[in-house]
C-alpha cells in the first residue's frame, strides 16, 4: 500500500493458480470489494467529510511473480467515480 494526502494505492500480485477461471482458458476472475458511504444522512450526523472519489482497477500479466515489468499489451484499466462519497478502505487477508 502507498498513500499520500490525495490517494491510496493497493498493489496485489496473485499467482494464476490461486484465481478461479471463468470457463475459458486464460480468463481469470479476481474479486474486489469496498464500502462507499454517500448522502447527507450518512455524513452530517457523524461529521464525516465527503467529496468526489475515483476508484481505478488495473490488471496486468507478468512472466514471473517477482518480475519488475508486465508483459507488453497485457494490461487494462477501468474506473468508477463516486460523487458526495467517502471510501472506507481496508485490506482483508
Amino acid at each position: 500500500m502507498t498513500s499520500n494526502a490525495d490517494e491510496t494505492e493497493y498493489r496485489v500480485r496473485v499467482h494464476k493458480s490461486l484465481l478461479p477461471t471463468l470457463g475459458q482458458d486464460g480468463v481469470y476472475s479476481a474479486a474486489v470489494s469496498y464500502d462507499v458511504y454517500t448522502g447527507d444522512d450518512k455524513f452530517k450526523p457523524d461529521g464525516f467529510a465527503y467529496s468526489n472519489y475515483m476508484v481505478t482497477i488495473s490488471g496486468a500479466l507478468y512472466d514471473k511473480m517477482n518480475s519488475a515489468s508486465y508483459i507488453t499489451s497485457s494490461n487494462d484499466s477501468d474506473h468508477i467515480i463516486y460523487t458526495n462519497a467517502k471510501l472506507q478502505s481496508q485490506v482483508l487477508d
